[in-house]
């Protein structure tokens, strides 16, 4: 009997091939099923959640990092001052940012993105460009008026990041890409001007606004952003009054929601 036994195994093996093969396969299937279930769930996991703890929290320290800007400045403000400011410890606020430039980075992208003309100026939600770009640059600009601090840590950071190696490089780059387009886009709505002559007016008018900034920082009393933002406008043909009339919530409110 012992030496029948393994004639048996081998006769069944041999003759069990076609339903082991079948056995492996029907085993590789759930592997390869489960396998992509994995990775999907890890695709799932990565994904960023807009409404957790810890979102809120760094929403938090960039609210606390924008009001100490606006006061002082970025120069003057400490991480652990906007730490304290934010109700977190130093340490804690280290888990959400890399260093104070990334903070000011996210800062001031943060910022852009506070009222709603902002997110649809620069989000592109498929209104034309004239029902955007005019609300969007007066909000700005009032915007920009009550807070010296943020105007001043915008224009330092702009310059800094011309270098091609500054964390804060390709944040303007293409912060200014956008704008330059959206803008040249509005312009050519709003005056009927061709493509190239629209893009030459919105790199003209961006030139002439981060010069007017730096003359107000210098000189806030003898300098009115907003009014010599208008007068250019009306110079090159776009009747801001209308437009404001035409779009008064757009034109006139931060917050329409």
């Amino acid at each position: 009997m012992k030496e029948e036994s393994p004639k048996k195994s081998a006769g069944s093996s041999g003759g069990g091939n076609a339903a082991s093969t079948a056995r492996e396969r029907s085993i590789r299937r759930p592997s390869n099923v489960r396998a992509r279930s994995r990775n999907h769930s890890a695709r799932i996991i990565h994904q960023p959640k807009e409404d957790t703890k810890g979102g809120r929290t760094k929403e938090r320290i960039l609210d606390a990092a924008l009001r100490l800007f606006s006061k002082s400045g970025s120069n003057a403000v400490s991480i652990r001052a906007i730490a304290s400011e934010a109700g977190i410890s130093h340490a804690g606020l280290l888990r959400y940012f890399t260093n104070k430039n990334d903070l000011i980075i996210q800062a001031i992208r943060r910022r852009d993105m506070t009222t709603d003309s902002a997110r649809s100026f620069f989000a592109h939600t498929g209104e034309s460009s004239s029902e955007t770009v005019i609300p969007w640059l007066l909000d700005s600009i009032r915007n920009n008026i009550e807070n010296p601090g943020i105007v001043a840590t915008f224009v330092k950071l702009s310059a800094e990041a011309t270098d091609a190696n500054h964390p804060a490089h390709d944040y303007f780059q293409k912060r200014y890409g956008t704008f330059t387009r959206r803008l040249a886009h509005g312009i050519a709505e709003l005056t009927d001007s061709e493509a190239d002559k629209a893009l030459c007016l919105a790199q003209e008018f961006i030139a002439y606004m981060d010069g007017i900034q730096i003359q107000w920082l210098l000189d806030p009393k003898n300098t009115d952003m907003l009014a010599d933002a208008r007068d250019f406008l009306e110079r090159i043909g776009i009747d801001v009054q209308e437009i404001i009339e035409r779009y008064p919530k757009r034109g006139n409110s931060d917050d329409e929601r």
